[in-house]
């Protein structure tokens, strides 16, 4: 349940990120992904432990600040863990995904 926990971290952070709150958004998101690389390290599956949701989520709310380049090191981390497990299904949702993630972010604070 502990190593679930940064799952909450990622809703937090989009709530903050939609609330316009710079100060509280990207704390969030750096506990969650300090949580996701112990994960990651600790060999967790991501189908015990989803660690790739705090890097896309917090690339994709950083590709609606316009961070472009930024976030797109961060959804390739998780896209990539994906990958490596073989986790097809979902890779291709998220990619599929990814620009109207963004888009919906960018209408949400606008």
């Amino acid at each position: 349940m502990t190593h679930r926990m940064f799952v909450v971290d990622v809703l937090r952070g989009l709530q903050a990120f939609t609330r316009g709150d710079e100060g509280g958004f990207r704390p969030f998101f750096a506990h969650g992904l300090e949580a996701a690389e112990r994960a990651i390290a600790s060999r967790a599956s991501p189908y015990e432990v989803p660690s790739y949701a705090i890097p896309y989520f917090y690339g994709i709310a950083l590709q609606a600040q316009g961070k472009e380049d930024e976030g797109a090191s961060y959804i390739n981390r998780a896209l990539g863990q994906l990958q490596a497990y073989g986790m097809k299904a979902r890779h291709s949702t998220l990619v599929q995904g990814r620009r109207r993630f963004v888009q919906v972010l960018r209408e949400w604070t606008a």
